[in-house]
Formats: structure tokens, C-alpha cells, sequence
């Protein structure tokens, strides 16, 4: 094989996955700048929040 076409080659699929991770960036990460909360996450995977309270020593 010539190296101008394996070289040729080897820049196509590092475009193509350049692309591909672009798109899929964009698809599902671009949008996702939320700051997510405690008891939101803890609702969402089926635990309980547990109250919050000020000037506990934490199990110290």
C-alpha cells in the first residue's frame, strides 16, 4: 500500500470519529450545565433525603 493512501486513510477516520464525538457531545452533553441538589437526586433514585440540620457533629 501507498503511504499517500494510508496516510490519506488515517485521516479520514480521525475526521470521522472527530466528527462522531462532536455529534454526540452536542446530542448529550451541550445542554446538561445544571446544578443538581441533594434531595432532588435522592428522590429521583428512590432513597429518602435526609433532613439537613446545622451544628451537627457529623459522627465526630
Amino acid at each position: 500500500m501507498n503511504d499517500q493512501k494510508l496516510i490519506r486513510k488515517l485521516a479520514l477516520v480521525i475526521v470521522v470519529k472527530l466528527v462522531l464525538l462532536t455529534a454526540l457531545w452536542w446530542h448529550f452533553v451541550r445542554d446538561h450545565d445544571r446544578v443538581l441538589e441533594a434531595d432532588s437526586v435522592a428522590v429521583h433514585i428512590g432513597a429518602r433525603p435526609q433532613p439537613t440540620t446545622e451544628g451537627t457533629s457529623h459522627g465526630q
